[in-house]
């Protein structure tokens, strides 16, 4: 991770146990980190693990077919809009709405 600033998180793909390193400043803190933001990333970094996919296979499966770039990120908004909206008493707080960080990711497909 020293090597590239921009990495939240690193995961050994594929691994069973799930084995990720976090970035510190990638962790949204608000409600003490129970938030759809962190839930995201853990929810894709999981689907590294499992299935061993890198980001751009992974934004392709998801509907992304032109425009691959900044794949990480879209994948953690992709599951924040698509999935994790309907987790009944999660904070709704992501990177884009007031966590620590700024993804700086297209939200268009």
């Amino acid at each position: 991770m020293e090597k590239n600033p921009d990495t939240s998180a690193l995961t050994e793909t594929p691994g069973v146990p799930q084995l990720t390193f976090w970035r510190p400043s990638s962790i949204v803190p608000a409600s003490q980190g129970k938030n759809i933001g962190n839930e995201a990333d853990v929810f894709h970094e999981a689907i590294h693990g499992l299935y061993g996919l890198k980001d751009d296979a992974v934004l392709s499966l998801l509907g992304y077919t032109t425009d691959l770039s900044g794949a990480s990120c879209r994948i953690s908004v992709y599951i924040e809009q698509n999935v994790l909206t309907y987790s009944v008493g999660l904070d709704p707080t992501t990177f884009q709405n007031g966590g620590n960080g700024q993804h700086a990711c297209p939200k268009e497909r």
